[in-house]
């Protein structure tokens, strides 16, 4: 195997950059990307791959943490999408609210219908896919003293009487107050035994959800229930069974992804078996029990809770998207936190989505939804302290992939990303989002490459790069500051 060495040294003139290339390289471009339209994903092998057959890595965030509540709709135009593209993001998961949708059984909102399909296509404009998340905590607004949401009004058992909606900062504490609630335990267990006809409902639900997305190549798949209540082997397998029997008859090429028990979230493991059907995905939710409770990051590993989550993804031969992670932003060393999520996912090539972007996010409100303040952005749409773009591969051409991006905020000079794969010829390009200004500032910067022919750039606004060689074997690229 041949070395090939590309040295990059980026200089500030005259607020133009000059690049020099050394003579022993070629360095080429190509176009950005390819669209949406054609690269629909599947599963394969425990990875996603796109129509190429190339390995795409999903990383994203949850959209939207006060679309929960009325007027559910808080997304209000494409150009609130646009910082997802500049930050990397090629995914978020949408929530969709079935009290919004079917207000009252049988008779569906078609203008919220439409209004989240304007927020699918808006994201589709920017490249960004959607996951479909049928969003539910507490059963329901209507349960646990007005703190829940999801589940209509009318879901709500007649023998159980209806909490008036509340999900101010009197429903902090929500998450503890719901294992005690015997109310919302009591709905769950009608719901799955479906004495009152709401489980039908929902599968219904899905299928007109299902019927309207069909082969939008914005929408990737269906998150079939949020964090859900239940024995996971003989209540929550079986509803997820018959919820992808759903989708499938309307949208047979959906990726279905699918959240264990809602305890899960916290780290352990999980019950649910392997379903029956395939093109799934292992999507649990992870947070952190001191963050969460006593606002700080205790300085535990990550490692061993997600190596239970990608253990349980292989056992399924699924891919890992953790579908929820995160922290308040004035958590007690959250950046250090985030950085160590952030590296866990790396580690294991995982893919996830972050929790939650909230453009309408203020002082007093917080993220609009039970005083929970994990909004990523501020009042005025700026990243806050927990949330940084972070490079990752986006898409690569073969197998074998190992990847590692070191971060230091102090040290800018310390940041380094380096992604090793064997490459497959005939599939396109390798593409990393690389955020140059965030990660290395203004300093001069190497990238380095190995293996034949593999000839890599950097695009015009330098967030970018991608890779491509005529010759298949072992690749990898490495780029860090020019000591």
């Amino acid at each position: 195997m041949k070395l090939k060495k590309i040295s990059v040294f980026l200089v500030d003139i005259n607020r133009r950059w000059i690049m020099t290339l050394s003579l022993v390289s070629l360095f080429l471009w190509w176009p950005a990307s390819t669209t949406l339209a054609n690269t629909h994903l599947m599963t394969k092998g425990g990875q996603f791959v796109d129509a190429q057959g190339a390995v795409v890595v999903l990383r994203g965030v949850n959209v939207a943490g006060n679309s929960k509540v009325p007027p559910f709709l808080t997304i209000n135009n494409g150009a609130e999408l646009d910082p997802l593209k500049h930050w990397g993001f090629n995914v978020i998961r949408l929530l969709f609210i079935w009290e919004a949708f079917e207000p009252e059984r049988g008779h569906y909102n078609l203008d919220y219908l439409e209004g989240y399909a304007k927020i699918v296509e808006w994201a589709h404009e920017r490249q960004i896919y959607t996951i479909i998340d049928i969003h539910q905590d507490a059963f329901s607004r209507y349960q646990q003293n007005g703190c829940g949401d999801g589940f209509p009004r009318w879901a709500v058992p007649p023998s159980i009487t209806a909490d008036t909606p509340d999900n101010g900062k009197n429903c902090k504490n929500w998450g503890v107050n719901m294992l005690l609630d015997m109310d919302m335990h009591n709905s769950w267990h009608h719901f799955y035994r479906n004495t009152y006809g709401v489980r039908d409902r929902y599968l219904q639900m899905l299928s007109k959800l299902a019927a309207h997305f069909t082969n939008h190549p914005g929408v990737i798949g269906y998150d079939l229930l949020n964090e859900p209540m239940g024995w996971e082997r003989t209540e929550i397998l079986p509803l997820y069974e018959d919820a992808e029997a759903a989708v499938r008859a309307k949208d047979a090429s959906a990726i279905i992804f699918l959240c264990p028990h809602a305890l899960v979230s916290s780290g352990i493991n999980s019950l649910l078996e392997k379903p029956k059907f395939g093109n799934v995905v292992y999507a649990p939710h992870y947070y952190s029990a001191s963050v969460m409770s006593i606002g700080t990051w205790l300085g535990f590993s990550t490692d061993s809770v997600f190596k239970r989550m990608a253990s349980k993804a292989r056992e399924w031969n699924a891919p890992l998207l953790i579908g929820e992670f995160g922290a308040p932003a004035r958590t007690r060393r959250v950046e250090s936190y985030m950085d160590a999520l952030y590296s866990s996912l790396d580690q294991h090539l995982a893919s996830g989505t972050q929790w939650n972007y909230t453009p309408g996010w203020n002082e007093h409100d917080y993220d609009g939804w039970n005083g929970e303040d994990l909004s990523i952005v501020d009042d005025r749409g700026q990243p806050r302290a927990n949330f940084v773009p972070r490079a990752y591969p986006q898409r690569i051409t073969g197998s074998d992939i190992s990847f590692v991006a070191t971060v230091s905020r102090n040290n800018q000079q310390a940041a380094e990303v380096t992604l090793s794969w064997d490459h497959q010829v005939g599939i396109g390009e390798t593409k990393l989002f690389v955020p140059r200004s965030e990660l290395f500032g203004q300093h001069a910067i190497a990238v380095e490459t190995t293996g034949e022919q593999l000839a890599c750039s950097f695009d015009t606004e330098e967030r970018y790069v991608t890779c491509t060689s005529d010759v298949p074997g072992k690749k990898s690229l490495h780029i860090h500051v020019v000591p």
